[in-house]
């Protein structure tokens, strides 16, 4: 089972999400939280607890509370920090990007508008960290 921390604000782009994940056939523990600093909270609590801990995070950058990028430093700065994270956002700004990849950010991926476009960016973010990357297994990333 993978699980996956979605932080999105979206409704259209949290359904979208859950749409393409679920027409892949693949064991996906989807946990979604629509808040910053809620994601915040809800990764503090889960650092110790390995049964919790998901082997993806995926980040919008815009989100109320807290942005995702602040989102991103503290997971990469803190005990979840082997924890991939991909920021998936409709800023195409060069700041917004090379900002997040060096607070390393795993990937950094432009919401597609169409439709379709969009399904295939999720097929392919789960063909990459779902079924070739080697995620750490979560009590070796605690490490």
């Amino acid at each position: 089972m993978t699980r996956i921390l979605l932080v999105e604000d979206s409704p259209t782009d949290i359904a979208l999400v859950k749409e393409a994940l679920s027409e892949l056939n693949h064991s996906i523990d989807l946990h979604v939280i629509e808040n910053g600093t809620e994601a915040l909270r809800w990764l503090e609590g889960v650092a110790t607890h390995d049964n919790l801990r998901p082997s993806l995070i995926i980040l919008d950058m815009n989100l109320p509370g807290c942005r995702g990028d602040q989102i991103l430093r503290q997971v990469k700065e803190g005990p979840l920090r082997a924890i991939p994270v991909v920021m998936m956002s409709s800023s195409k700004s060069e700041e917004d990007i090379v900002g997040c990849y060096e607070a390393h950010a795993n990937t950094y991926i432009v919401k597609p508008l169409e439709l379709e476009d969009f399904f295939t960016a999720i097929h392919r973010l789960k063909a990459y960290w779902i079924d070739t990357a080697q995620l750490p297994d979560a009590a070796e990333a605690r490490r």
